[in-house]
């Protein structure tokens, strides 16, 4: 990891400072991608769907 405040590493990819939490969740027969970031203790939730019968994935 280059940063010290870095939260580690994700499929190969460095978590940037501020994420909280990322991860894949199965929604039926698609995906969506969530990613929970921290600002001024602020939480904020970002889910990016990805269906897959209209992807580059």
């Amino acid at each position: 990891m280059s940063e010290n405040n870095s939260l580690g590493s994700i499929g190969g990819y460095e978590i940037a400072s501020g994420v909280k939490n990322c991860y894949l969740e199965k929604t039926g027969d698609n995906y969506k991608f969530v990613v929970e970031l921290i600002d001024n203790n602020f939480i904020y939730k970002k889910e990016i769907y990805i269906d897959k019968t209209n992807s580059d994935i």
